[in-house]
């Protein structure tokens, strides 16, 4: 019986604790896998953090880097092409906007890169970046990036996209953001996309990634649902390392309704 190297955590919500592997190989070490390791009984823990110094800080796309961008439309639905939806100027309606951007892809495009900041454009900028990440996701960061506010949750949704494709550009991306809020919850996203992969790594990027507090609490909720789901003997372990009642209640009770809701 081996106990696993402390990793470091949610700051007075997760106990530090020893998990034991349940044979007596030594610990592998962990990757990034294309397919879950099984019967995983090791679990990160939570106290306190630091922030990873191995990964690279790519610089921050800007919209140099995005003028070449083209969109392929998608085949549009009946009648759709037979109706013609107003111009964003000509309108105050974000969802006939949001059509019209489906229906006028390219024109859609020209128009948010040369539209000034505001819900109009960002509305425009969902479809566009919805139609390029189905291609290229890293562009559809990078449009996002150029073209919504920060309170905008699109960079967060096309940032998942790319880490479904590519996790460690995706998590580098997250890093090389200073500081705060907006790195938090990217973090938190591509935890979230990984931990359907390897719900081990991404529950210790929550741990080592993301600074104490309510993102980080929800993105390891996030990810033990996920971890429940391929093995719920690893995730009540994990679940068992909170410290505050309410919250580790919350953390068992979760696992629990999943392994019930399994066994029907």
């Amino acid at each position: 019986m081996k106990c696993t190297k402390p990793i470091l955590g949610f700051l007075s919500v997760l106990a530090p604790v020893c998990v034991w592997l349940v044979t007596s190989k030594a610990t592998p070490e962990i990757t990034a896998p294309d397919e879950p390791a099984p019967n995983q009984r090791y679990s990160p823990r939570f106290s306190q953090f630091k922030a990873p110094a191995h990964f690279s800080r790519p610089s921050d796309p800007d919209s140099s880097s995005i003028q070449d961008i083209s969109i392929t439309p998608d085949a549009e639905p009946p009648g759709e092409m037979l109706k013609a939806y107003p111009r964003p100027e000509d309108t105050d309606d974000l969802n006939l906007i949001r059509a019209w951007a489906r229906q006028n892809q390219e024109t859609a495009l020209a128009w948010m890169l040369s539209s000034p900041p505001g819900t109009k454009r960002e509305a425009v900028a969902e479809i566009c970046c919805a139609q390029l990440a189905q291609s290229d996701p890293a562009q559809a960061v990078a449009l996002a990036e150029v073209s919504t506010s920060d309170s905008c949750p699109l960079l967060e949704n096309m940032l998942h996209h790319w880490a479904v494709t590519d996790v460690a550009a995706a998590r580098a991306y997250a890093l090389s953001k200073p500081e705060g809020e907006i790195r938090d919850r990217l973090m938190s996203r591509v935890a979230m996309a990984f931990s359907t992969v390897d719900p081990l790594k991404a529950a210790e990027w929550v741990a080592d990634d993301i600074p104490a507090g309510e993102i980080q609490f929800e993105a390891a909720m996030s990810v033990l649902h996920q971890w429940a789901l391929l093995d719920s003997v690893a995730a009540a372990n994990w679940a068992e390392t909170f410290l505050e009642s309410h919250l580790k209640d919350r953390a068992i009770e979760e696992v629990k309704n999943l392994h019930e809701m399994s066994a029907y």
